[in-house]
């Protein structure tokens, strides 16, 4: 279903730079679909959910000290609380009908019981005790009475219900909806470099709580919880098949990608090492880095190169793949004391019936994750000999098992902005 009012795109120069005849398939410059997956226990009734939706966690303002869920773990929070309020799990030995009108007989089927921890509801208490035990690296003590009962209200010894709002390809979505304004002037920034008379410390998105940034976590997060209820009350397709999975690692630092030419015809080009651009160091409109740094940034600046120079200075092959960003940080080719950046990343696709979830270890821009989502699902529907019908429902899990940065797609790379 589709959410209109928590996410917009940061990063709309870039977005534009795509191909019309893409950008015409699409009613907006951000995705605004959630996807939602029901799980029903045969004795307890719904036990929880999970949703899919592109939108960052910067709602909260980096002055907030805190550690914070941002809005994503707000509506986790919400939608966990509001279960609990009406009475999910179903309380087990009676029979009970959820929102849909199932009914749902209890102890008619075996339960399947851990071997690692066989009786988890006898021993919950003692290790919520040992995990409030460990001392703390810093900040203050909170009193031991209610440390471990801040996280979850619930009833003692009934399966709690969890809710997980997951992230998508949020690369250029930002859940500062009201827009990029100067703080000094009030006026809208620059449009191409999100600057405010050239500077980008002074550019900042505003969410619907502006000026209050834990207002906008709430809103943003309301926003999702409500959405992610709707689905849940609505949902009615039962997902069945088969159940994979593949899971491997890439060295991307020396991948052998075909891609197009100019003239349409095939070209085996080798990708290189990561690294960091001037736009990187100018940040976004969620929190805007510091200095002279600005997004759309394809030149760079002498005196940054020559303090770049002191850390590692790129190799002409490098600067030559990297085009036309101008490089600030080689991190990929950076070793010490440890590697600057990750080379070598996981990939995961994993299928639960008809739906597939794509494993990716970083932000992916809107576009990008269209055509990464688009590509897979019609290699399945085409390369599956019939396993895979049109009913197939293909999502996109981002920052998944390690984090890399972000993808963009090849038009968005040539305006460097934050994203690349």
């Amino acid at each position: 279903g589709d959410l209109l009012d928590a996410g917009v795109n940061r990063s709309p120069s870039a977005y534009l730079n795509n191909p019309a005849e893409e950008r015409s398939k699409y009613k907006y410059n951000v995705d605004k679909e959630m996807t939602l997956v029901k799980f029903v226990d045969d004795e307890s009734g719904p036990v929880g959910s999970f949703n899919w939706f592109a939108t960052h966690g910067t709602s909260m303002s980096r002055t907030n000290s805190l550690i914070s869920g941002d809005n994503k773990g707000a509506a986790a929070r919400f939608m966990e609380d509001w279960a609990e309020k009406n009475g999910l799990p179903k309380q087990t030995g009676v029979a009970s009908s959820d929102d849909l009108g199932f009914l749902h007989m209890t102890s008619v089927l075996p339960r399947r019981v851990s071997t690692i921890i066989p009786e988890p509801d006898e021993i919950t208490d003692d290790l919520m005790q040992l995990a409030s035990s460990y001392e703390a690296s810093g900040g203050r003590r909170l009193a031991g009475s209610n440390i471990t009962r801040r996280i979850r209200s619930s009833q003692e010894n009934n399966a709690k219900f969890v809710s997980a709002f997951c992230q998508s390809n949020c690369g250029d979505v930002s859940p500062n909806v009201l827009g990029t304004f100067c703080i000094d002037t009030h006026l809208p920034c620059d449009f191409n470099h999100s600057t405010c008379n050239g500077k980008n410390e002074l550019c900042y998105g505003r969410g619907p709580g502006y000026p209050d940034g834990f207002e906008s976590t709430r809103i943003i997060g309301n926003r999702q919880f409500l959405k992610a209820v709707d689905l849940f009350n609505s949902a009615s397709e039962e997902i069945q098949g088969k159940i994979d999975y593949r899971h491997t690692y890439l060295d991307f630092s020396q991948l052998k990608v075909s891609v197009s030419t100019s003239t349409g015809g095939p070209q085996v080009v080798k990708t290189c090492p990561a690294a960091m651009g001037f736009a990187f160091a100018a940040g976004t409109t969620d929190g805007p880095g510091a200095f002279d740094f600005k997004q759309g940034d394809d030149k760079g600046n002498p005196f940054w190169r020559l303090v770049r120079n002191l850390l590692k200075t790129p190799g002409k092959e490098q600067v030559e793949c990297q085009a036309p960003k101008p490089i600030l940080l080689d991190t990929g080719e950076m070793k010490e004391p440890y590697d600057w950046a990750p080379a070598i990343l996981p990939i995961q696709i994993i299928r639960i019936g008809q739906l597939v979830i794509l494993c990716v270890p970083g932000e992916f821009t809107t576009m990008a994750g269209r055509r990464l989502r688009d590509a897979v699902k019609n290699v399945l529907i085409s390369g599956s000999n019939g396993d895979f019908g049109t009913n197939i429902h293909v999502v996109l899990a981002g920052l998944t098992n390690t984090y890399s940065q972000y993808v963009t797609t090849f038009e968005e790379y040539q305006i460097q902005r934050y994203e690349v």
